[in-house]
Order: C-alpha cells, then sequence, then structure tokens
C-alpha cells in the first residue's frame, strides 16, 4: 500500500466504500454488507459523521485496504510479485 493514500477525505469511511462499490457497479445491499464485514475484521468502527480526513493514518490505511477488497478484484500482495521475472 503506498505511503500516499488517495482517498476523498470529505467523505465518511462508509460514504467513500460506496462511492468505490458504485464504481464497480455493485448494488448497495451488497455494498453495505461487505463493508460490515470489513470494518468488522478490521476493526474499524469509526465514529458516525466522521471524516477521513479526521482519521488516524492506520484508520486511513484500513479504508483503503477494505475499499480494495470489497470490490471484489483480484489483490496481488507485492511481495509475492517482489523478484518474479515473467518469462
Amino acid at each position: 500500500m503506498p505511503e500516499e493514500l488517495a482517498l476523498l477525505d470529505r467523505l465518511t469511511g462508509p460514504q467513500y466504500l460506496r462511492f468505490v462499490g458504485r464504481m464497480y457497479g455493485l448494488d448497495d445491499a451488497v455494498i453495505d454488507a461487505r463493508r460490515a464485514e470489513l470494518f468488522e475484521r478490521l476493526d474499524l468502527q469509526p465514529e458516525p459523521g466522521l471524516l477521513i480526513c479526521d482519521y488516524s493514518y492506520g484508520m486511513k490505511k484500513k479504508v483503503a485496504l477494505s475499499a480494495a477488497s470489497s470490490t471484489g478484484a483480484a489483490c496481488v500482495p507485492r511481495r509475492a510479485v517482489r523478484g518474479h521475472r515473467p518469462r
């Protein structure tokens, strides 16, 4: 994950995940279910209405990871790719 995160920091975490999910064409019910599961797994429980700009650095990282994981897009860990040379 990069040091500088490109998050829409004037949204709340749940709003940001809904935005990303809609960009991928997911239904709101699916987005909300995935968000609830990911936030619980990552122990991320921001105060209602708290904007991302007011999150701690660790919370921002968890939101970014949740957004990447919630879309169903394939994520390849950097370590798994490092040193691999395609033939």
